[in-house]
C-alpha cells in the first residue's frame, strides 16, 4: 500500500470509532479500520483512504505479551505512565481477531488498512515511544485522546510519524 495523504471516514465511522474506544476506559481501546483505498485518477493522485467499517478489538496486553520490549530511558519526556504499564497505557490486539479481520475484509473487497487506539489518560494524540517500538511495518494508526479529539498518522519503516488529514 502506499502512503495515504487524506483519511475519509465513511458512514459515521468516526463516530463509532471514538464511542468503540472509549468505551473501555480506564483501558486503552483499540480496533482495526477496514476500507480501501478510493479509485480513480483524482483520488489516487490525492492518495485518498476510506475507511468504511469499525473492527473493534479487545485489549489483551498484558506483561510480557509477545516479548514485546518496554524502553529504558531516561528521557524525561517520557510520560509517567511509561514507568507503570498497564491496559490504562498498553494495548495489544489479539492476532486471531486480526486474521479474522482481514479474511472478512477480503471477502468482502476491503482491506485492514491500520489500526486505532485511545490514549485515554491524556490529551496526547500522537504516537508514543511505545507505539512507535511496537509498530512492526509501516501503517496507519490513529489515535483518539480523553477528549474524543482523534488524528491520524502515517508511521514509516524507519519508526517517523507523519500527520495525515481527517475529513468525514
Amino acid at each position: 500500500m502506499k502512503f495515504p495523504k487524506i483519511i475519509e471516514f465513511k458512514n459515521n465511522c468516526n463516530i463509532t470509532l471514538c464511542k468503540t474506544l472509549l468505551s473501555v476506559a480506564p483501558e486503552e481501546g483499540c480496533a482495526l479500520l477496514l476500507g480501501k483505498e478510493k479509485q480513480g485518477r483524482l483520488y489516487k493522485s490525492q492518495g485518498i483512504w476510506e475507511i468504511n467499517l469499525i473492527w473493534p478489538c479487545r485489549n489483551i496486553w498484558e506483561p510480557g505479551i509477545f516479548n514485546l520490549h518496554e524502553p529504558r530511558t531516561n528521557n524525561k519526556k517520557l510520560s509517567k505512565s511509561t514507568s507503570s504499564p498497564s491496559k490504562a497505557n498498553r494495548f495489544c490486539i489479539d492476532p486471531l481477531e486480526q486474521i479474522t479481520a482481514q479474511r472478512w475484509a477480503r471477502k468482502n473487497q476491503f482491506k485492514v488498512l491500520g489500526n486505532a487506539h485511545s490514549h485515554i489518560s491524556s490529551n496526547d494524540k500522537t504516537p508514543s515511544s511505545i507505539d512507535l517500538i511496537w509498530a512492526t511495518a509501516a501503517c496507519l494508526m490513529i489515535i483518539i485522546d480523553k477528549n474524543e479529539l482523534m488524528q491520524a498518522w502515517w508511521i514509516n519503516n524507519e519508526k517517523q510519524f507523519h500527520e495525515l488529514e481527517i475529513i468525514s
